[in-house]
């Protein structure tokens, strides 16, 4: 049986949150990926381990039931595999939200961090970089004009995982077939809890 889950763009939760509606939003993300950056506001609940009893913990009876529960991933799979376990477990109100993470960084909404670790993207990039760099020292003994390709490429990937800034899965993210249709969301007038 095919069951529609409701979705919400990144920015529209935002917005819904800033002019004072409340927004129980749930990160299901590993608690790494959750330290490494994640959604102001939002809780860590990785997938494993959601359940409407913690969900009411948090947030309420009402969660889920009478009140829409938002969920996070970092694309959007893993909050749609939520959706579905918390649904066949009673609660109806649940919401996902568009493109995950790397909507809600693609649009530059404000982010909370508690690892000073750089995220493991951040750590491939500067790992490549390291490497294109080495080949480029390499190779400048044979035919150095050739490889200034390399040195612009190395140089950038350690630029993005240092700065964190430009991101592929940010650039991956604003592809048309990556983006799903969203819905607005319920307006209640009601403050974050």
């Amino acid at each position: 049986m095919f069951s529609y889950t409701p979705s919400i763009a990144a920015r529209a939760l935002h917005e819904a949150a800033e002019s004072g509606q409340t927004v129980k939003l749930i990160d299901v993300r590993s608690p790494p990926e959750y330290a490494e950056g994640h959604a102001r506001g939002a809780i860590s609940m990785p997938l494993g381990s959601i359940e409407p009893s913690r969900i009411a913990a948090v947030f309420g009876q009402g969660a889920g039931v009478t009140e829409p529960v938002y969920l996070m991933c970092a694309s959007g799979i893993r909050a749609e595999q939520a959706a579905r376990k918390l649904k066949n477990l009673g609660l109806r109100k649940v919401v996902m939200v568009d493109g995950g993470i790397q909507s809600w960084l693609s649009s530059g909404l404000p982010m909370q961090r508690t690892s000073r670790i750089p995220s493991i993207e951040s750590q491939a990039q500067i790992a490549v970089g390291v490497l294109l760099l080495a080949i480029l020292a390499k190779a400048m003994l044979l035919h150095p004009v050739f490889y200034v390709l390399i040195a612009v490429v190395g140089a950038g990937m350690i630029a993005a995982g240092i700065s964190a800034r430009v991101s592929l899965t940010a650039l991956m993210s604003r592809l048309p077939w990556n983006r799903a249709p969203s819905m607005d969301l319920p307006t209640s007038g009601r403050r974050p809890a």
